[in-house]
C-alpha cells in the first residue's frame, strides 16, 4: 500500500481507532493488537515512499518540489486528450511534481508552441514574446526560502530592461498582477536577472549574472531565497551572483511562464524544456545533483565542479543521485525513473557523489536474453553508476508497479543484477530482493563501484522433460 501524504495515514488510524473504541473485551485487546500491527507495517513501509525522493534528479518528493515541468512529458494541444505534436499550440503541460498543478493557456491566442528535436532530441516549448502559460498556486509559504530552476534558450531580437522596473523580456513573472516578485527577466546589458520584492510591496531589486547572454546556448538557471541569508543565481550550476536578504515575507506567486504579468510583448523569445520549483533552498550538493541531471538530458556544457555525472552519451536518462559537499550540505536518498531508489552510503566524505541514470531500455517486457544463469529474466533497461570520491555500500530498493507483471512461471522472486560492464549474460553478481511491503523490495550492503550496471531480475520456475511422454505407469510387472 502506497501514502502519498502522512496526513492520510494517520487520519485512517485514527478512524479506526473510534471504531476499536466501540468494541469491548477481548475483541477489542485483539483488534487493538491487529491495528498497531498493522499501523506499524503502514508506518514502516510506507514511509520509504512518503519520503523518497522521486522529484527531478531524486531531489525533493511532491511536498517540497511544488512543479515540475518538462517538455518530454504530456504537453497537450488540448484540455488533456490530444498530445502535442511539432508545431501545436500548447493548451495543457502537466505537472509531474505529484501536485497535479498543471500549466494551462486555454484562451488559443497566447499559447506557446510545441516543438520536437530542439536540444540534446528532446522536445521544447516555444514562445515567441507574447505567449505565455500559467500553473496554479505553488503554496510555498512567504516566511520561508524558495528556489527556481529552468532550462531556457534565449533567441535574437530580446528586449533589454532594469532590475528595479517592469521593462524588458520576462522569461518568468507572475500572475495575477501583484506586489510579490520572484521573476527571471533580461536586463540591461545582456544579463539575466532574478528581480524580487516582498509582500509588502519592498524591496524592489535583485541580483544578475556577470557574464552576457549567447544566443547559440542553451542555459540552466537556479536562483533562489534563502530567508536572512541571500538572494542567489547560478548559471550552469555555478553560483553567479548574490545580493543579502533583508526582506519581510515573501510569498511566491503564481508563475507566468513565457511573459510578463500584463505587458503585451514583454516576453521571452526563445525556448523552455523545464520549469522546476521548490518550497526551500536546495542545498549545494542537492544543485549539483540536479545541474547534473538536467545537463545529462539535455547535453549542456556545464562545469566540473557541478557535473557529477559521467556516462550520459549512453544513459542520459532520468539521471539521479545522491552526494555532500560538506555536513551541512549533502543528500542521501534518490530514486531515478520512480524505479530504482539509492540510499544510505555507509561511507562518506565530503565531495564524495554517486549518481545513476539509465539507458531507456523497456521497463514493459520480460526478457531472457543476457541472462546470466538459467531459470533467470530480466527487463532490458539498465542503470550506470557514476561514482565521484568514495561512498561504500548502499541501499537499493525497487518500486515494481511500473514492471510488467511477472509470468506465471515466476517464482515471484525479484533479483539485483549488478555487472561491472553491461554486458549480463555471464559474471554477474544476483542479490536477492526482500519484500519491505506492497511493491517496494529491498537489499542493503551493496558496493558502489564506478561503471557498474545495475539491472532488475525474477526468479522463473524450472521445467522438467519426462520420457516416454506421456508418462507410463508400471505396476509390479514392471519390477520383474
Amino acid at each position: 500500500m502506497h501514502f502519498t501524504e502522512p496526513d492520510s495515514l494517520i487520519s485512517a488510524i485514527v478512524n479506526i481507532g473510534f471504531f476499536i473504541n466501540s468494541v469491548s473485551g477481548r475483541l477489542k485487546r485483539q483488534a487493538i493488537g491487529k491495528l498497531l500491527m498493522v499501523a506499524g507495517s503502514w508506518l514502516l513501509v510506507g514511509s520509504s515512499y512518503i519520503f523518497a525522493q522521486t522529484g527531478p534528479g531524486g531531489v525533493g518528493n511532491n511536498t517540497s518540489n511544488r512543479l515540475w515541468l518538462k517538455s518530454d512529458g504530456n504537453v497537450y494541444r488540448d484540455a488533456g486528450v490530444t498530445l502535442a505534436a511539432d508545431g501545436d499550440p500548447v493548451y495543457l503541460w502537466r505537472d509531474y511534481s505529484g501536485n497535479n498543478n498543471h500549466a494551462n493557456q486555454p484562451d488559443g491566442i497566447h499559447n506557446p508552441i510545441y516543438r520536437t528535436n530542439i536540444v540534446n532530441n528532446s522536445p521544447a516549448i516555444q514562445f515567441t514574446g507574447d505567449t505565455y502559460i500559467d500553473p496554479g498556486a505553488l503554496g510555498i509559504p512567504g516566511t520561508g526560502s524558495f528556489s527556481i530552476i529552468t532550462v531556457l534558450k534565449i533567441n535574437s531580437g530580446y528586449v533589454a530592461g532594469d532590475i528595479s522596473n517592469g521593462n524588458g523580456d520576462y522569461i518568468i513573472d507572475r500572475y495575477p498582477q501583484d506586489y510579490p516578485l520572484t521573476s527571471l527577466k533580461i536586463i540591461n546589458t545582456d544579463r539575466f536577472g532574478f528581480q524580487k520584492r516582498d509582500d509588502n510591496n519592498n524591496g524592489l531589486g535583485g541580483t544578475y549574472s556577470t557574464s552576457s547572454i549567447n544566443t547559440a546556448n542553451f542555459y540552466l538557471i537556479d536562483y533562489m531565497r534563502e530567508r536572512s541569508v541571500a538572494y542567489r543565481i547560478f548559471i550552469d550550476g555555478i553560483l553567479d551572483s548574490s545580493v543579502p536578504d533583508t526582506d519581510d515575507d515573501l510569498t511566491p506567486p503564481i508563475p507566468r511562464i513565457g511573459r510578463h504579468s500584463v505587458n503585451a510583448g514583454n516576453g521571452l523569445k526563445g525556448y523552455i524544456t523545464e520549469v522546476i520549483i521548490y518550497n526551500y533552498r536546495i542545498n549545494n550538493a542537492q544543485v549539483n545533483i540536479v545541474s547534473s541531471y538536467l545537463a545529462a538530458k539535455y547535453n549542456l556544457t556545464i562545469p566540473v565542479t557541478a557535473n557529477k555525472y559521467a556516462y550520459r552519451d549512453t544513459h542520459k536518462y532520468d539521471v539521479a543521485g545522491i552526494g555532500r559537499e560538506d555536513a551541512s550540505n549533502l543528500h542521501n536518498d534518490a530514486m531515478s525513473a520512480g524505479i530504482l531508489e539509492i540510499s544510505n552510503p555507509s561511507s562518506w566524505s565530503d565531495g564524495d557523489y554517486l549518481l545513476f541514470g539509465h539507458d531507456n531500455g523497456s521497463v514493459t517486457s520480460w526478457t531472457s536474453t543476457e541472462s546470466p544463469e538459467a531459470g533467470l529474466i530480466r527487463i532490458a533497461r539498465e542503470w550506470k553508476l557514476s561514482k565521484t570520491g568514495g561512498i561504500g555500500n548502499v541501499t537499493i530498493t525497487i518500486d515494481v508497479s511500473s514492471l510488467l507483471v511477472p509470468p506465471a512461471s515466476s517464482c515471484g522472486k525479484y533479483e539485483l543484477m549488478v555487472k561491472s560492464d553491461g554486458d549480463f549474460s555471464t559474471g554477474a553478481t544476483i542479490y536477492d530482493l526482500t519484500s519491505i511491503g506492497g511493491s517496494l523490495y529491498r537489499v542493503t550492503g551493496i558496493p558502489a563501484n564506478d561503471g557498474y550496471s545495475i539491472s532488475i531480475g525474477m526468479r522463473v520456475a524450472p521445467t522438467a522433460s519426462i520420457t516416454p511422454d506421456p508418462a507410463q505407469i508400471c505396476g509390479e510387472e514392471c519390477l520383474i
